[in-house]
């Protein structure tokens, strides 16, 4: 063989190895891309991703949003903001590809003079006034002046009109073509869907005080982004149905009740700071998304692994509902409130309002395993303090979070030991997959 050849590919293998030892394309969750996550901005450029987070926060809350529409606006933000500064990164690799149904979006003009915020803004401005075009007014006027005094602050940091025309010209094409991947997903379609629940035995029924029919039963029929599918994680059938005393079902049941009965002032706590409820909050995919922001801003992290972060977790936070509304509507399990009214006190009541879908798997449970897994991953065992809700409460990490929140619903009389544990466990293994299969470098 020619020695030449032979020297290329011994190259080439070498090359192979180092990239590995480096951990790219590693399947370990704790990819090297994340490595330098927590490294400080000299200065301080990530003012415009926390706006952006900043202002959804606030309009989920008040478009009253449910938990799923929520999960899915904030993976389409965090997408559309970290396609628009990695446009202009060419160390950054694009999530064309990568994401279920995305692909050939408009390249940028590598001969011209950008602005990264400037793309990035207009491309969330774009994609979110899509995503918003029948929200309010109101919601409609933040977003545009929010874009609008991120234009200015750009011109004002010395940016030429010249260049952001020209970012805005081209921030328009990416979201234009990122709006069109939106609105393909399957939410106007299944956002909201006839649908009659099973009757008979152990099966979910609505619930008191309201009696509100099934929410979004066709939720988990929307494309999701990484997953193959919306069953990949299922974690499986819940507890068989017994009215049995000595079935772990009644055990389970019977704890809800006496827990629920004799709050600890600790538990109380937990359970009204995890509640997160719709209209009130950004709910539980904007409680985790908060929290992101309040690790971004305590430690001024740098716009690109913000950028990066914002995406990881938004995506997986969707997934997440997806998954668990799968689950929810395949198995369309009784909620503790029916099961204690009808079986052992007709005049119980849980600590906090029961939502209005099927049990299992524990949506809150699920979202917080895949925010426990991705969190990980990227920042490691981390304390931090939450001040989404007050009064605020501290951590010693992610997981210790992930785990309160799940069992919150527990004290909160929504949901039996299982669901809680078993969702953990489904949301973790969705972290797991966003974290080995998104490369962003």
């Amino acid at each position: 063989m020619n020695k030449k050849i032979i020297l290329v590919i011994i190259g080439i293998f070498g090359l192979s190895i180092f990239l590995t030892s480096c951990g790219v394309d590693n399947d370990n969750p704790m990819v090297s891309e994340e490595s330098y996550m927590l490294a400080p901005s000299s200065i301080r450029d990530n003012e415009s991703i926390l706006q952006w987070m900043d202002l959804i926060l606030s309009v989920v809350k008040d478009e009253s949003f449910s938990p799923p529409v929520v999960s899915r606006v904030f993976a389409y933000a965090g997408v559309a903001f970290y396609e628009g500064i990695a446009a202009n990164h060419f160390e950054m690799r694009s999530l064309e590809g990568q994401l279920n149904g995305l692909d050939r979006l408009p390249k940028i003009n590598r001969r011209g003079t950008y602005d990264d915020v400037a793309i990035a803004s207009t491309v969330e401005k774009v994609v979110m006034l899509n995503f918003f075009a029948k929200a309010t007014q109101n919601t409609k006027d933040q977003i545009i002046s929010l874009w609008q005094n991120q234009m200015d602050m750009r011109r004002a940091k010395g940016a030429s009109s010249s260049v952001i025309a020209l970012s805005i010209g081209y921030g328009e094409r990416l979201g234009n073509a990122l709006s069109a991947w939106t609105n393909t997903d399957g939410y106007l379609i299944y956002n909201n869907c006839p649908y009659t629940p099973p009757t008979g035995v152990g099966f979910w029924e609505p619930t008191p005080p309201n009696y509100t029919p099934a929410l979004q039963p066709c939720w988990y029929k929307l494309r999701p982004f990484v997953l193959d599918s919306a069953d990949e994680f299922d974690p499986g059938p819940p507890l068989p149905y017994s009215e049995d005393p000595k079935s772990q079902m009644y055990k389970e049941v019977i704890e809800v009740y006496e827990t629920v009965n004799n709050l600890t002032p600790e538990q109380e706590a937990i359970a009204i700071f995890w509640e997160d409820s719709a209209g009130l909050t950004s709910t539980p995919p904007g409680h985790s998304i908060s929290i992101l922001k309040q690790i971004i801003e305590k430690n001024n992290l740098a716009l690109i692994p913000s950028s990066r972060a914002f995406a990881k977790l938004s995506i997986g936070l969707a997934d997440a509902f997806i998954s668990a509304w799968h689950a929810k509507y395949k198995y369309n399990f009784i909620r503790p409130v029916t099961y204690i009214n009808n079986m052992i006190d007709p005049d119980w009541k849980p600590y906090v309002r029961t939502p209005p879908f099927p049990e299992y798997t524990s949506g809150h449970s699920v979202q917080s395993g895949a925010f426990d897994s991705i969190m990980t991953a990227m920042f490691g065992n981390m304390k931090f303090t939450d001040n989404t809700n007050q009064p605020a409460r501290s951590f010693d990490s992610f997981h210790e979070a992930a785990y309160e929140a799940g069992f919150s619903r527990l004290y909160g009389g929504i949901h039996y030991r299982t669901c809680a544990i078993l969702g953990l466990e489904q949301g973790e293994k969705i972290g797991h997959r966003v974290m080995r299969k998104l490369k962003m470098m």
